[in-house]
Formats: structure tokens, C-alpha cells, sequence
């Protein structure tokens, strides 16, 4: 039944990604209409409401992590307290069992320590270096590390670097966001963007050292950049986020949606035919360039490490035992450990949270499509089959929480009170949920 169960999810899952590329195309090539989009006009960026705004952005993403770190101390103050044996000698083990546990003991976890090391040794092909560790750790991006080990003198630690990074980047995102969401849309709904960054089921990972808030913020920017037509700056913060993840570089999709949606190719097919229409679309899509430049620079960096600019993916595939795969098959995938797993923490922790993000994800992605922009509608459906993709997936939530267009999109479809309510209720229950997973060493990755 378990097989059977998950052959359809793999079926249903194909056929809301066919669907919502189906409502896609049908948005980018109206029936009948010539007018070309409204673009946003111009500001001054250091107007007072956006530096009220920045101010507010900041206040949000620093407090929801001194809020998060406060309820991280009392969730292990009660673990201590009432859990059983196992749960004791675990946090024991980590040097959870202190009144006040430093923050490095609260976040540097999982692949957090890989980050702080690829900043402290570099990337190395050596097997002798970090214990042998390192020459793995080539399959992480290098703007993150590099951006430590540059702020990691001025406060003593990779850890001091990594988090202060984390949390500056945070307040930049959520000042983003809410700018970029204002260019189609009221202050309530932009807020609600930047609220459900803040709440998302995995928004631990926010304040820890990890890509996610550098992430979020370089695609925000790239984003926003597009949307007031600053195709240059657009190229140059998707150069950077390439840097940063792979996924990074997914942004081409957008420029190129966005650059053709800004000359009217979706308005009127006749447009075509002009060769001045070519022309502008060569030098808006020109600076998508750079972002795949910079996925080759993490080429040529594994090329002076290793010898080899693919050497990322033969580690990833040996020792990370991750390659790509159709992305239909990672539901199925999900599903068969969920109810597999002999291990009961990793099926209430990693394995249901992961399914229900899947299945809400794939069901809300046809109506996510009506309310999004073509260059983010793009992004966004692309950018969900590649993480699917993953052969192991286990972060598929985590991911998701750096995807921008989701977030403008859910933001969209909480317009009515009730609706808001319930998804925020929700997204609460489960940020609190893999919080204290992941300060409890659970699997929550």
C-alpha cells in the first residue's frame, strides 16, 4: 500500500509541475492585449520611509533571532529538566546541559562547521588537512566562507564572522523584500512577505552560519534590480548568489523572463519581428552573463584545488551520496522513509516535516503561478524542480525558505484574514517544532 501510495504522490507531483507551467505560459501569452507591463517609476534611496523601512527590517530580523535564541535556552532548560535519560546524556554529549549555552554551542551544527572550516583552511584536495575532512567540502560555495574569513579578525572567531554575517544579511533580506514586494503590491501584503521569511518552518537556520540570509539577500537584490529595469545590477548580485549556492544560478531564468516581459514579447508576438526588439533584448540579457561567470569561478576554484573544475560532483555523488535524478522521484523518496525510517526522531523531525513542506509546496504552486510575476512564476517553478532533483534530499524546506518569489507568493495568497491566520498559526507551530529538533541535535538539516 506504502509503494502504491507513493507512486501516485509521484504522479500528482509531476502533474502540479506540468500544470503550473501549463497556467504559466498561459500568463506570459495572453489572448488578446498589446500594452507592455507597468514598471515601477523611480525613488531616492535614501528617502525617509525607506529608511524607517530599513530601520523596521532590522528591528524584525535581529529581534526574531534574540526571540529564537531566548526560546532555544528555555526549550533546553525544560529538556534538562523533564527529559528522559537518552535526551540528557545526548545533550550532555554537546555540552547542552549548562544554564546558558553560548551560541556557538546552540548553532554551529550540521553543516555549519563545514562553512567556518572552508574559511579557516580553504579548499583542499589534501587528505591530511582538518583530519581528512576537508578535501570534502569543496560541494559548499565559497562567498559565504570567504566573507567570514575576511570579518572573522575583526571579532576573533569564524563562528563571531559567520553569525554576524548571518544576521546583518537577515535584516538586508527582509529590508529587500519588502521593497521588492512593494512594487506590486500594498505595505500589508509586503509585510506579510517579510513575516512569513521570519516564521518559515525552517527559520533556524536564519541567525545560524549558513548561505540561507546571504542567499536570500544577493537574490532579493537581483530581484528588486529587474523589476526597476537595473539589468547591470541584476547581473552583478546574481554573479554573487552564484557564488553563494548553487541554486544562484537559477536567476538566469527571471532575467531573461523579465528582460523579454519589459520589451512586450508576452503583449504582442509581432514585436518580434523588429530587429531594434533584438537589440535591447541582447543588452538586457548581456548582463545575465555574469551570473553564470560566477559559477565558473567555483569552477576554476576547483580546478586549482583539485585539478578537475567538476571535481564538486564526483565528491557530492561518492561521499554526500547526492546526484540528480527526475524530480517527481524525491516525493516517493520522502514518502517510503517516512514510514520506512527505524528511526523515530528522523521520521518526526526530517522526514514528515519534509513530506508535508512537498505536498503543500506542489499543491499551492498552480495558484502561485496566477499570482506571481512571469519572471518570478519562472523562477520559482524552475527553481522548485531542481531542488526536487536531488537524489537525498533532506533539506527540501530549508531550500524553499530562500526561494523570494515564495515568499511574495504566499504573501499574495493571505490576503484574507482568516487565511493568514491559519498559515501563520501553522508556520509558528513548526518553527517551534525544528527549533527545538535542532537545538536537541534531532535531525533537522
Amino acid at each position: 500500500m506504502t509503494g502504491f501510495i507513493g507512486d501516485a504522490l509521484q504522479f500528482l507531483s509531476a502533474a502540479a509541475v506540468v500544470t503550473a507551467f501549463i497556467l504559466l505560459l498561459l500568463k506570459i501569452f495572453p489572448s488578446s492585449s498589446s500594452e507592455l507591463p507597468a514598471l515601477p517609476g523611480r525613488d531616492r534611496w535614501f528617502a525617509r520611509e525607506n529608511l524607517r523601512t530599513l530601520l523596521w527590517a532590522a528591528v524584525a530580523a535581529i529581534g526574531s533571532r534574540l526571540l529564537l535564541t531566548a526560546l532555544a535556552w528555555l526549550t533546553l532548560a525544560a529538556a534538562n529538566a523533564w527529559g528522559d535519560e537518552a535526551t540528557k546524556m545526548l545533550l550532555a554529549e554537546h555540552q547542552l546541559d549548562k544554564k546558558l549555552a553560548s551560541l556557538s554551542t546552540l548553532f554551529n551544527r550540521w553543516d555549519a562547521p563545514h562553512y567556518l572550516d572552508i574559511a579557516k583552511y580553504g579548499y583542499t584536495s589534501d587528505l591530511t588537512v582538518n583530519g581528512g575532512e576537508q578535501h570534502w567540502f569543496i560541494v559548499f560555495y565559497p562567498l559565504y566562507p570567504a566573507l567570514i574569513a575576511l570579518v572573522r579578525p575583526l571579532l576573533g572567531s569564524e563562528f563571531n564572522a559567520g553569525t554576524l554575517i548571518s544576521w546583518v544579511c537577515l535584516a538586508g533580506a527582509c529590508y529587500w523584500i519588502y521593497r521588492l514586494a512593494m512594487l506590486d503590491a500594498d505595505k500589508r501584503e509586503a509585510r506579510r512577505a517579510v513575516k512569513y521569511l521570519l516564521i518559515f518552518p525552517a527559520a533556524v537556520f536564519l541567525g545560524a552560519p549558513y548561505t540561507e540570509s546571504l542567499f536570500l539577500l544577493l537574490t532579493a537584490l537581483c530581484l528588486w534590480a529587474l523589476r526597476k529595469g537595473h539589468f547591470w545590477a541584476a547581473g552583478i548580485a546574481g554573479f554573487f548568489a552564484a557564488l553563494t549556492r548553487n541554486l544562484g544560478l537559477l536567476l538566469v531564468v527571471p532575467v531573461i523572463v523579465e528582460a523579454l516581459d519589459r520589451q512586450g514579447a508576452f503583449a504582442d508576438a509581432k514585436r518580434l519581428a523588429a530587429s531594434r526588439f533584438w537589440l535591447e533584448l541582447l543588452r538586457h540579457c548581456a548582463w545575465a552573463l555574469l551570473i553564470p561567470l560566477g559559477a565558473g569561478v567555483y569552477l576554476l576554484i576547483n580546478q586549482i584545488a583539485y585539478g578537475d573544475p567538476f571535481a564538486f560532483l564526483a565528491i557530492q555523488s561518492d561521499h554526500w551520496g547526492q546526484r540528480m535524478q527526475p524530480f517527481w522521484m524525491s516525493v516517493k523518496t520522502t514518502w517510503s522513509y517516512m514510514f520506512n525510517t527505524d528511526v523515530g526522531d528522523q521520521r518526526f523531525f526530517l522526514w514528515i516535516p519534509q513530506m508535508a513542506g512537498m505536498a503543500l509546496t506542489l499543491a499551492a504552486l498552480p495558484f502561485l503561478m496566477r499570482k506571481l510575476r512571469p519572471a518570478y512564476a519562472a523562477y520559482l517553478l524552475v527553481y522548485v524542480a531542481v531542488v526536487l532533483s536531488a537524489s537525498w534530499l533532506l533539506s527540501f524546506n530549508r531550500y524553499m525558505m530562500a526561494c523570494v518569489p515564495l515568499l511574495l507568493g504566499i504573501a499574495a495568497m493571505t490576503r484574507k484574514r482568516w487565511a493568514d491566520w491559519v498559515l501563520s498559526v501553522l508556520f509558528i507551530a513548526a518553527m517551534l517544532f525544528l527549533a527545538a529538533g535542532f537545538m536537541m541535535w534531532k535531525m533537522v538539516v
